[in-house]
């Protein structure tokens, strides 16, 4: 194995440029790319979340960080979408071709990330509509992404998973908490814990925390939701 790859089973996968971790990762943290895509998988493992029957949705995948290791996995599907047209070019062009049954999708979503990557979008993600059909899913991971928009945005995005996600799917998902009041720090925001858990009951989801995934995400705050679909 030559370095910069990883090796998944017996195919090596090479590793993303440098600005795409950098994106994913915070450009302090790029050392911690391989370990949290492994501790994530890892954590879905636990969960039952990766079975032979699982059809898997990974939310803002970025260039593959947690997809790269879900190949080795007995995954049924997967399925990738970002806001980042680069990053989803790469992972077309290095992870699709690998295995049949991962496919990754771009949409142009306005975010606050803008002021870092430089890409506007032009669809509000209060308004976006996930293109899949009611109780498509098993498993869903959004990681990262809710630790980067308002609250009004995760209120959408809680309603659009609890509708794709089937009875009894789970969703593994990271936010960033604060005791006292939400507000926004840079392209950050934190929520209090009791209006954000509040959320998700109303959007059909029963919730379970992962304490033990905190040292992964450093300030994040780690939740199993678990959806009461009746698809």
């Amino acid at each position: 194995m030559q370095q910069g790859e990883t090796e998944v089973g017996v195919r090596a996968i090479p590793e993303p440029p440098l600005e795409y971790k950098e994106l994913v990762c915070g450009p302090a943290y790029t050392e911690h790319f391989e370990v949290v895509g492994r501790v994530m998988v890892d954590a879905l493992d636990a969960e039952g979340m990766v079975s032979p029957r699982s059809d898997f949705l990974d939310v803002g995948c970025g260039c593959g960080r947690v997809a790269r290791y879900l190949m080795a996995t007995p995954l049924h599907s997967y399925a990738g979408f970002d806001r980042h047209p680069g990053m989803i070019r790469w992972c077309r062009e290095h992870l699709a071709p690998r295995d049949r049954r991962f496919s990754f999708r771009h949409f142009d979503l306005r975010s606050v990330y803008e002021s870092y990557d430089g890409y506007a979008g032009t669809v509000s993600a209060t308004t976006f509509e996930f293109p899949y059909s009611d109780g498509t899913f098993d498993s869903v991971l959004i990681a990262s992404v809710f630790t980067h928009m308002p609250l009004e945005e995760v209120r959408h995005y809680l309603a659009e998973l609890h509708r794709v996600v089937r009875a009894a799917g789970k969703v593994l998902l990271s936010v960033f908490f604060s005791e006292s009041v939400t507000f926004a720090e840079g392209v950050n925001f934190f929520y209090r814990p009791s209006e954000f858990l509040a959320m998700c009951e109303e959007a059909g989801f029963s919730y379970r925390a992962r304490d033990d995934l905190a040292k992964v995400g450093y300030e994040h705050n780690w939740y199993v939701l678990t959806s009461t679909s009746l698809w």
